[in-house]
């Protein structure tokens, strides 16, 4: 189905366009999902490939909702400074990550200073040296 889709089409500004455009990064689990197993061995590690996919879909609508605008901000920082598209977005999701889970588990919710500093504290320095490219057609 979904290499039936012509992602050039769709628009980022449409949440479901916006899931799809997402998928198409990540044809890999979106198949694993349509056959009714969501975990992925990627690189020796199982990936729920439910959850990856809900996250890069958080980091889209929180920097399409510029909330915090740190979001959008950090995202060129890191960018600027070498690092892949894909990569800046999981950094992302490592910020948002916490902040879901400290909601969901403890019932705390990170004030946006918190989830300033975190972003801030995303490195900027080294392009990561990544094996596992996700952003290929076919492999995640």
């Amino acid at each position: 189905m979904l290499e039936d889709i012509d992602v050039s089409l769709l628009s980022a500004d449409d949440e479901n366009d916006r899931r799809l455009l997402i998928a198409s990064e990540h044809p890999r689990f979106w198949r694993a999902i349509e056959e009714g197993s969501p975990e992925v061995e990627i690189g020796g590690q199982v990936v729920n490939a439910e959850l990856h996919l809900a996250m890069h879909e958080v980091v889209a609508n929180r920097i399409l909702a510029d909330t915090p605008p740190e979001f959008w901000e950090t995202a060129r920082r890191l960018t600027r400074h070498g690092y892949r598209r894909h990569d800046v977005l999981h950094m992302l999701g490592s910020v948002a990550s916490v902040e879901i889970y400290d909601a969901l588990k403890n019932g705390v919710t990170l004030s946006d200073e918190d989830v300033r500093a975190a972003l801030w504290r995303l490195p900027g320095d080294n392009p990561p040296k990544r094996s596992i490219r996700h952003g290929q057609r076919g492999n995640s």
